[in-house]
Parts: C-alpha cells; structure tokens; sequence
C-alpha cells in the first residue's frame, strides 16, 4: 500500500512538473548536481541538451523522476545522485499537506533515505522528506533549503552561501577566500522564475593568478575590486570584490521562453570551452530559448565592458560593446547532439546596430553588409555516448579561414581557428563512480581578436572576443595547447576523492610585441603575416597536479582538503614560477571551480 501510494505521488508530480513548468532556474556554476546529470546522460541518455552548459532544475527533477520508475537499472551510488537532485530541486515536488497548513511533507513523510550497510536500496526507502528537527521550526524544513515558502501561485528558497577556504603556500603569502553570500529562486504563478545572488569576497590568489591579475587588472569571473588588508593578521592581504548575478524568465508560448538578467552562460560538453566559457565578469543579457521537436534553439544579446575598471580612472562610465549569439542545437537522439554556432562582437558608439536584433538571420551577411567592421566568430559542438560508458565530445572555432592560405601551410597570420577533443569514461574498469576525462584543447595565434582600438585603453581592441579584459572563451586566450587529464572517485555517499593533471604550453610576449597569445590587443600590431604557428613567441610550459579530498557534512555541506603542485618554466621572468599549496575549508551552497589556470 504504502508503495503504492508513493508511486501515484511520483506519477502525480509528473504529471505536474511537464503540465506547468516551461522553464525554470539555473543550477548554480559547477555544482554537483551538473557532474550527476552528465554521468546519468552518458549511462543512460536523456532528453537534455547538455551541450547548453546552463543546466535548468526542471530539467534535473524530470530526469530524476524517470530514472526513478527505472531504479531497478541504477546502482546503489546512482541511487545517492537520484536522492541529491530530488532534494535539490525539490520546489517542482507537489507536497503532500498535513494537518499544520505550516507543514509540507513531500512525497511518503519524513524518514531518512535508508542504504543498508552493504549499499543496497530498500523499497521502503523514501525519496522526498522533511528535516527530522528544523530549526526553530521554520529553518531547514527540507535538507536542502534554509528557508521554504510554498503558498498557491508562489515558491521560494532561501539559502546561505559560504566558502572559507586557507591553507600554506610555502613562502610569504597566505591565499585564502571569504566568501560569504545568500541565493534567492523561486516561482510566481508557476510560470514566471527567479533568481538572484549576492557574494561579498576578500581573497588572495596564488601567484601565477595574481600575476594575469596584476597585469590584466580583472579577476576571472568577477568585476570592480579593491585592495584588502586584514585587521588582525598583517600577512593576510588580497583582493575585495562584491559579486552579484540575477534573472528573471518567463514561458511566451510553450515552446519559446525570454530570460532577463545579469550572468554568464556557457555552451559545450568540455572542462573548457572554445566557443563560450563562464571565466568573464557577469554580464547584462536578454536570453531567447525555443525548444520544438528536436531542436533548441538560443538567441542571447548581451552588453559587455571592452575594458576593466581598472583603466578607467575616476568615476567615470565604462565603455560598451555588444554581443549577439545564435547557437541552434539538433538532438538526433537521446546519446546524439550536434550544435552549430554564430556570434559577432560590436562597438558602436551610437549604441547597439539594430539589425543584428533579428534572430534567424545569418549574422556573417549582416557584418558584410555594414561594411564588415565587427567581430564574427562560426562554430560547432557535438558529443556522441557510447555504450552506457563513453562520451566522446569536441567543438571547432573559426575565425577566419582562407583555403588558399591553408592549403599552402605557410602561416598566415590570419587562419584563425580553435579546436577541442575530449572523452569521458564512466566508471573506470567496472568501479562504481570513478570517472574520468581526457581533454585537448588548442587555439591557433590571433584567433579571437580584432582590429580596433580605443582611447581609455589605446592598448585593447574592443571588439575582440572578451569581457572586462577577460576572455569569453578559453582563459589563456589563443596560441596554446593544454591536456587536461581528471579522475573523480566517490568512495561512499560522504566522501568523494578527486585528481586533475594539466600539461599546457603557451606563446607569450615580451614587451612591446604581440604573438597572438594576448586577445586583446589588436592584430594589427602582429609581428609578421607568414610563417606563424602555435606556440610562438615567449614559450611558456605548465605541469599542474591537483589533489582534493571532500566529506559531505550536509546537504550541499561540505567539508574540502587540498593540494596544489604547479611548475611552469618560461623565457619571461614573470612567468617563471612554482607553486605548492596545501590547504583547506568549507564550503556551502557553492561548486567547486578547481581547473581554471
């Protein structure tokens, strides 16, 4: 009976969640929800289009729900990652009320998940639940969710971020973050979604980060800072910054929804991207998704800054350049996704050019027909599963390309392209839940960049491929090759193991020359038209080891060791460095960003 009745819950919700939700909130930047929704693509398909790195919650719940009524093929871990998205995207869960208007009891009432001491699943565990003990009766209802509100036409959660992160570097810095915050999503009328967050950060970085800090005046993935210096302890120091993204959405037909806001969006299967990365600043943008048969289709408009604050001097207005992508993806199948990809950079000083707004258009022709003064960019992502285990996935990036130059392979400067491989395998050998991924990515010299420049910075060109001196792609820019080997092992639901390999070398550049590695100046100050080639210039070599060991306090609690060797080797002093790091924290509420160098 009582499975029963469990079962016409699931079915109801189902019912529900595909009737009323057309879109919804954004799982948060590399939280673990992301890793479980791609090992479950790969080990049994889905109907999400993961190249669109920007997972939705609806999208996680569907896919939970029908792995589910299949729980009989999932394994005892599986059975962990189905309970984690339940728990996390649990707003699109219809609760079951109680006598107590005030109380919300999901799914069969508020017993843990049971696994048995040989990880087996019981089919009287249950999947939905309540705290046993909330906090003064209100916090903590749910595992999940420091606060819940779920009136008719309205839903909302409430939950703190923090990471608190220190540890030794073996010399005279200590590098730290303090990041402390509060995330908002909710619902209005089942139709219009939220979201907003607020981050208040003092870190400091290691030191090749400071260094690109130092010489590009932006922190990856954040915007305005200042310097901070502790009160307490005199060799605590670093950077002050305050980071803060928002959106709101809503369903315009069934099959067409609009999103407004202020964030960073990615598109690709890889640890990197070649075409769109979440490494920039936030940005303002107005976001178009259609989604018919097959096909999904994003129209994205952005405003971006073509420098950092930290050229501009005074109070004064940071200049503005403009983005407008497509990226049409076809689903063949649930194991088969091919996506193709156009995007064009602009600076107008008149404001935005009025006929890139139309959202079919090929943009290549509009540029030719203005005369061809922006930035266009083609390209293309897939990833193919095989056999439950494999994924296979790649992108290209063209820039500009002319066959005859190619085909003659005498470098020209300007056969610009970027290009990735990458392979997951899923539980390695047979083990359950050790994974891993292999990744090559490269990008040829001068690729991303533009032509012009402007007065604040008459170093940069603004219409290169970047935001706040930060690249909208990869982070090294171009003129590269990286391999990126990772190993993720979960030893228990508690505790999970992790290990990253890069090997990478880079093309720098001394002062006063420009080899194509640095987007942002402009290519017109290249140092030759023929003979170039990946790696030219001030040649960079970088072998980093990464080690990190977490224990999972709570939900989305968790509890982080770790170790960090790196050694690059260079021709330029400033890139000549070594670093070793053992450390340690806390984090809640937050994923973790650990390959971004």
């Amino acid at each position: 009976m009582k499975n029963k009745f469990l079962y016409s819950i699931v079915l109801f919700c189902w019912t529900l969640g595909t009737t009323l939700i057309a879109q919804s909130p954004i799982i948060p930047e590399n939280a673990w929800s992301q890793r479980f929704i791609d090992r479950f693509d790969i080990l049994y398909g889905s109907s999400i289009y993961t190249s669109n790195g920007n997972f939705r919650r609806h999208e996680a719940f569907e896919l939970a729900k029908t792995l589910y009524f299949q729980k009989d093929r999932l394994r005892p871990k599986d059975l962990w990652d189905l309970e984690y998205l339940l728990l996390d995207n649990n707003e699109f869960a219809e609760p079951i009320p109680s006598d107590d208007d005030a109380s919300m009891i999901y799914f069969n009432s508020g017993e843990e998940i049971s696994l048995s001491s040989n990880d087996t699943y019981t089919e009287d565990s249950v999947i939905y639940r309540q705290s046993r003990k909330p906090i003064l009766k209100h916090f903590y209802r749910t595992p999940a969710n420091m606060y819940e509100v779920n009136v008719p036409g309205f839903s909302l959660r409430v939950n703190p971020v923090l990471d608190l992160k220190m540890g030794s570097s073996f010399n005279d810095d200590i590098p730290f973050r303090n990041l402390r915050g509060v995330n908002l999503r909710g619902f209005i009328d089942n139709k219009v979604y939220f979201f907003t967050s607020l981050h208040e950060n003092q870190a400091l970085f290691f030191d090749f980060q400071e260094e690109r800090i130092n010489r590009f005046r932006a922190i990856p993935g954040a915007g305005f800072y200042k310097s901070y210096q502790s009160s307490l302890i005199s060799r605590i120091r670093g950077r002050d910054f305050f980071n803060a993204q928002g959106y709101v959405g809503v369903p315009v037909t069934k099959s067409i929804n609009v999103e407004l806001g202020h964030g960073r969006h990615v598109i690709g299967n890889g640890i990197r991207s070649m075409i769109l990365s979440n490494h920039s600043a936030n940005y303002f943008y107005l976001k178009f998704n259609t989604q018919v048969w097959k096909f999904h289709y994003q129209n994205l408009f952005t405003e971006l800054s073509p420098t950092s604050s930290g050229f501009i001097s005074g109070d004064v207005l940071i200049p503005k350049k403009y983005m407008v992508n497509h990226y049409l993806t076809f689903k063949v199948t649930d194991h088969f996704e091919i996506g193709v990809f156009e995007s064009v950079i602009l600076n107008r000083d008149s404001g935005f050019e009025l006929q890139y707004l139309n959202p079919v258009i090929f943009y290549r022709a509009v540029e030719h027909s203005l005369g061809s003064p922006d930035k266009v960019l083609l390209g293309m992502n897939s990833r193919l599963n095989l056999v439950g285990k494999f994924q296979i996935y790649g992108q290209i990036i063209i820039d500009e390309l002319k066959i005859s130059e190619w085909r003659a392979r005498n470098g020209w400067w300007s056969n610009n392209y970027g290009l990735q491989l990458g392979l997951k395998y899923i539980n390695v050998g047979g083990i359950d839940h050790l994974d891993a991924q292999l990744e090559y990515n490269t990008v040829a010299p001068y690729t991303y960049t533009h032509r012009d420049t402007i007065p604040e910075s008459p170093m940069f060109s603004p219409t290169s491929y970047s935001h706040f001196n930060q690249p909208l792609a990869h982070p090294l820019g171009a003129n590269f090759r990286e391999f990126i080997l990772s190993v993720n092992y979960r030893a228990t639901k508690r505790l999970d193991f992790s290990a990253r390999l890069m090997r990478s070398a880079y093309g720098d550049d001394a002062v006063g020359k420009n080899w194509g590695g640095n987007i942002l100046l402009p290519y017109t100050t290249r140092e030759m038209d023929y003979g170039n080639r990946v790696l030219q210039g001030e040649r960079t070599d970088v072998n980093m080891l990464g080690l990190d060991a977490t224990y999972v306090l709570g939900h989305n609690i968790f509890f982080d060791l770790n170790f960090l060797y790196r050694k690059s080797n260079s021709t330029l002093e400033r890139n000549h460095l070594t670093t070793s790091y053992v450390g340690g924290g806390i984090r809640v509420n937050l994923g973790v960003r650990n390959i971004d160098y």
